[in-house]
């Protein structure tokens, strides 16, 4: 079936280990989708084998862990093995959308519970989760692709760096190893690319010193000669290019307002942006394809770089891009104008100001954006208020820089608060008028935990989900009003749907800060709120960030009153 393409096929391999128990067989668990990451077209399904090689007569232990409702539940399936033959068992939990953790061990009787450490262990998760094949070029929710990881579903573009330096090692020469394996995953499921780049090739360059340690022989300085980049960008067209449109995109110097990343001027970044202009045009005509790949540009890091963009700007880089590109993190957890520096609506001003200012309308795109999370402990969320605890509780700790921890580095987010961020985040950038948020979805970042996608990935499926339903493309303020009195908690409610069909509102409540221009990452974990929306619905579906909780409640007088907290909450206008 086409729509399940790379997502339905093949396997992934997990926790493989032989059981501590003498006698019996080994057991191995193999998760049927990449990553574990189960969607609807392909429900969760679990393959148990007990290997050959023993004569044993037995049962399975399973224990699934759900990690939202923190329950567990055990099964037992028969299980038997023998000399010259093996036993696969399938499992297909029925369960809500989420993360769990399962575990699994060879016993003898029904009821009975393995020594500790006699199993092994499998993480999965499930959301609703679209095929990009089902999913429109302007979708919103878009991500970051590894070489080693295949791309997840929910999204339909995928960002890759694909570093010049490790793509061409020396003159006339090409490596597109990396690169053709990424391509060939993205055009499988019918996703789109957008390549950024960071790095000169030291050959390029000369005499210049190498300043990028995680890439080698490489230079944040320009090339010599401009044609060496303009050569590297027609084989790579010529080489990806396709009727299809898979390269979505070609994304400018990454971050070159960060001096370990670039070391020229703004006047040569923009030599490099009319090339991609030039590169890209050329290649519609020699492709034949609708439209020719985006040039986006600028790409600006998280913080403030107001001389940075002003500068590329002055130098003549807007009438080179289709796209002006910036990149949100730690604001992503900042959501009011008034936080000084980082904040979401700030972040969108030093790109659109300028922008609009020299006479350009250009889109907007987030294309990196992350929020780490702590891993788990023994399988289970760290919440937030056990984090702040033993922030407060460290000997460094100081009270007037709360956001720091040790004094030196970001105060840690549990794996809850990130996801809600990234849905509240995207959602306050879309109504912002930013078109796609690209998710940086590395391990590293909290995105994959126990090789399995995190709850962030589940919560934004479920956005997505809802986002499918109404026309995303008209975002518009609604009322709503925390009730109770406290000043310092605030809310904030969007509508996504066109004004004469039912429509979806995502909202949210947060402590509000605007004293100090840092993320929100001390604060305390806000539960649900009274919250009065105004809505011009006769009755609403309510539902949580998880797609686990509905509800039907009536409007009176086009307003009602909903509990809200720090994770967003959809209200869907029922007709």
């Amino acid at each position: 079936m086409r729509l399940k393409s790379l997502f339905c096929a093949g396997c992934a391999l997990f926790c493989i280990a032989p059981l501590c128990v003498a006698a019996r067989p080994a057991l191995s668990l193999k998760a049927t989708e990449p990553l574990s990451a189960f969607t609807l077209d392909c429900p969760p399904n679990i393959e148990l084998t007990v290997a050959a090689g023993t004569e044993w007569h037995g049962f399975i232990y399973v224990k699934l862990y759900d990690l939202l409702s923190e329950v567990s539940t055990v099964d037992y399936l028969s299980a038997d093995s023998a000399l010259q033959r093996e036993v696969t068992q399938k499992y297909s939990p029925k369960v809500p959308f989420g993360v769990y953790g399962l575990d699994c061990a060879l016993v003898d009787k029904r009821g009975q519970i393995p020594v500790e450490g006699a199993g092994i262990r499998l993480t999965f998760a499930y959301a609703p989760a679209a095929d990009p094949h089902q999913l429109p070029d302007d979708w919103p929710i878009n991500a970051h692709v590894t070489f080693e990881d295949p791309p997840l579903p929910g999204f339909k573009w995928y960002r890759y760096f694909s570093s010049w330096a490790e793509d061409n090692p020396a003159k006339g020469q090409y490596d597109w190893s990396r690169l053709d394996t990424v391509f060939a995953r993205i055009r499988t499921i019918g996703g789109r690319l957008l390549i950024a780049n960071d790095t000169t090739p030291a050959w390029t360059a000369s005499g210049r010193p190498v300043t990028r340690p995680w890439v080698k022989n490489c230079t944040a300085y320009p090339p010599d000669d401009m044609n060496d980049f303009r050569a590297y960008e027609d084989a790579l067209l010529g080489r990806y290019d396709d009727k299809a449109g898979t390269i979505g995109g070609l994304e400018g110097w990454n971050e070159a307002n960060t001096p370990d990343r670039w070391m020229g001027t703004p006047e040569q970044l923009v030599s490099m942006a009319k090339i991609l202009r030039e590169e890209v045009t050329a290649s519609r005509t020699r492709v034949q394809r609708p439209s020719p790949a985006q040039v986006v540009g600028i790409a600006v890091s998280s913080g403030d770089a107001q001389d940075y963009v002003h500068g590329v700007i002055k130098a003549g880089i807007l009438p080179c891009l289709d796209v002006i590109s910036g990149h949100w993190y730690e604001e992503m957890l900042s959501y009011d104008r008034a936080t000084p520096i980082n904040s979401l609506p700030l972040h969108v001003d030093l790109l659109a100001k300028p922008m609009h200012e020299a006479g350009f309308f250009l889109r907007i795109w987030n294309t990196e954006s992350g929020i780490s999370s702590v891993p788990r402990e023994n399988g289970r969320i760290v919440s937030q208020d056990e984090l702040n605890r033993r922030a407060s509780a460290l000997p460094a700790f100081d009270p007037k820089r709360p956001w720091l921890l040790d004094g030196t580095r970001w105060r840690d987010l549990s794996e809850r608060r990130a996801a809600a961020s990234f849905v509240a985040g995207t959602a306050l950038l879309m109504s912002l008028g930013v078109e796609k948020t690209f998710v940086y979805s590395m391990p590293d970042e909290g995105w994959i935990l126990d090789g399995a996608p995190s709850l962030s990935w589940v919560a934004l499926g479920v956005f997505g989900d809802q986002l499918r339903t109404a026309d995303f493309h008209v975002v518009v303020p609604v009322q709503a009003d925390v009730q109770g009195g406290d000043p310092a908690v605030r809310a904030l409610a969007f509508r996504f749907g066109a004004a004469n069909q039912p429509g979806v509102i995502v909202a949210w409540s947060y402590l509000q800060d605007v004293t100090v221009g840092r993320p929100k990452l001390w604060q305390p974990w806000l539960k649900p709120q009274q919250v009065k929306f105004t809505v011009n619905a006769s009755e609403v579906g309510i539902i949580n960030l998880y797609g686990r909780e509905k509800k039907r409640l009536p409007v009176l007088n086009h307003s009602i009153v909903v509990p809200v907290g720090e994770e967003p909450v959809y209200l869907r206008e029922l007709p």
